[in-house]
């Protein structure tokens, strides 16, 4: 694992299918800011925490559209 995130600096594939739906969109945006490789560049707990209840509060309201 240490080789292949840190040696050959790859990462997680996110499904493109993911890009049609609002909610996982944004999801697969905040995994890949998550996984910067300058650790600088990466958000903090309370930034992760900040999107994450924006993307809860996105699939509350979408549900509720339904």
């Amino acid at each position: 694992m240490h080789q292949t995130i840190c040696t050959n600096r790859l990462r997680p594939f996110i499904p493109p299918e993911w890009a049609a739906d609002n909610i996982l969109k944004s999801m697969g945006h905040l995994l890949e800011t998550c996984w910067e490789e300058d650790p600088r560049s990466r958000p903090t707990v309370e930034i992760i925490k900040q999107s994450l209840e924006v993307i809860k509060e996105e699939g509350d309201i979408a549900e509720e559209l339904l």
